[in-house]
C-alpha cells in the first residue's frame, strides 16, 4: 500500500468541487465576491492551502494576507490593473493573464472595461508553494486542475470551472489550469 504524503492528507481523497458546491462570500469593500472552492489546513493565516474564484465588480483595493503568497489568473473579462505600493503596475489581460505576489501587498485594482472573474490560489508561505500554469486538453498530471471550460474527464462530462482534486492520473479534455504545490516544510 502506498504511503500517503502530507500533502495528500492535507488536499485529501480524490474529489470534484463543481460550480454548486462553492462558498460564495461578499467581499469587505463591497466590490466583488468570493467563491471559495477549496480550503485546507490551518496554517497561520486560517488555512494552508485556499483556492478561489473571485468576481471583481468594481475599482478598489485587495485584502492584505499577511504571510500568504497569492498566484491570480485571469478567467473572463476584459483584465484589471493592479497598482502596488510603490507604484508600480501590472496589467492582467487575456494575453498576459496571471501574476504572482506576496498577500502583504494589496493593490489598488482597476478594471479595463467590464467585470473580470479571477482565479485566486493562495498559500500559507511557511508551509506550502503553489505554481499555476495553464495547460491544453491532456493528461492531469497536477494535484489541484480547474477546467477552464466545460468538458470530460476520462468520460465523464464535468461543467466548467470544475476543480479537480488528485484526480491524476486521469485524461481531460477541456483547456485547464494546473496548480503544482510543493511543501516547504
Amino acid at each position: 500500500m502506498p504511503t500517503q504524503t502530507p500533502l495528500d492528507a492535507l488536499l485529501g481523497p480524490p474529489s470534484r468541487v463543481l460550480p454548486d458546491a462553492w462558498r460564495t462570500m461578499p467581499w469587505r469593500n463591497g466590490g466583488g465576491v468570493t467563491h471559495e472552492l477549496l480550503k485546507r489546513g490551518d496554517g497561520a493565516p486560517g488555512f494552508t492551502l485556499r483556492v478561489s474564484i473571485a468576481e471583481i465588480r468594481a475599482d478598489g483595493p485587495f485584502s492584505r494576507f499577511d504571510g500568504v503568497d497569492r498566484a491570480l489568473l485571469l478567467l473572463s473579462g476584459a483584465g484589471v490593473i493592479l497598482t502596488w505600493s510603490d507604484g508600480g503596475r501590472t496589467t492582467l489581460t487575456p494575453e498576459a493573464p496571471l501574476v504572482v505576489f506576496p498577500g502583504e501587498e494589496h493593490p489598488e485594482s482597476r478594471l479595463i472595461d467590464s467585470p473580470t472573474t479571477d482565479l485566486n490560489v493562495m498559500t500559507d508561505r511557511a508551509a506550502l508553494e503553489a505554481t499555476v500554469i495553464l495547460t491544453p486538453p491532456g493528461p492531469i498530471t497536477a494535484p489541484l486542475t480547474l477546467m477552464l471550460r466545460a468538458g470530460a474527464v476520462d468520460g465523464e462530462a464535468l461543467p466548467a470551472l470544475t476543480l479537480l482534486v488528485r484526480a491524476a492520473p486521469a485524461i481531460c479534455d477541456a483547456p485547464s489550469a494546473a496548480i503544482l504545490l510543493r511543501e516547504r516544510r
